[in-house]
Formats: structure tokens, C-alpha cells, sequence
């Protein structure tokens, strides 16, 4: 927006038309990178079995624990589904000021 309003008002022309154009440039830059951090936001969040997030490694994980036969294989056992669970339940990925960068 700065640069959009030193192009409006600024008296020599090319230089105007140079605010103008870094503006364009810094505008385009920043939307490539909300959308990048919306792609790791929906790598974190989706829960399909056949992306490759986060839960859908979790779940896949969870599919194939052995049996716990002993007492530390039910403790690893009970903390990773205390994890399972965690992650399914609270959202995870990239907040800026408290606002989750994802898609619409």
C-alpha cells in the first residue's frame, strides 16, 4: 500500500511508475507466500488417508502398532494414542497473529 501511495503523489514520473511496479512485485510476492504457508497449514490439517499429512501418518501408524506385551510397550502405546488423539482434535499448522493461514 506504500508503495502504491508514493506512486499516486510521487512528482517525476518514472520514478512513480517504479513505486508502482515494486508495489505490484511485493503484492504478488506476498500472496506466493500466504500460499505457501497455506500448503504446510493443509499438510498439517488433512486428514485423508492418502495425503501425506501429519494425521494421515499418525493414523497409518496406528494401524500398525504390534500389541503391547509388555509394561514399556503399553506405556509407549497408551502415550501414542494420547498423541493420536491430541492431534486429531486440536488444529495444527501456520497462524500469523493468531489467524490460521489456510485455503478458502
Amino acid at each position: 500500500i506504500a508503495f502504491a501511495a508514493a506512486g499516486m503523489r510521487y512528482p517525476s514520473v518514472p520514478i512513480r511508475w517504479c513505486f508502482r511496479v515494486l508495489g505490484v512485485i511485493f503484492a504478488i510476492s506476498c500472496v506466493r507466500l500466504l500460499m505457501r504457508l497455506a500448503e504446510a497449514t493443509r499438510l498439517c490439517q488433512d486428514k485423508r488417508k492418502t495425503s501425506g499429512s501429519i494425521v494421515a501418518a499418525l493414523t497409518k501408524f496406528a494401524g500398525r502398532m504390534p500389541e503391547p506385551n509388555e509394561s514399556r510397550g503399553a506405556i509407549d502405546a497408551a502415550n501414542f494414542q494420547t498423541f493420536l488423539v491430541h492431534a486429531l482434535q486440536n488444529p495444527m499448522g501456520v497462524e500469523i497473529l493468531g489467524i490460521p493461514i489456510t485455503y478458502p
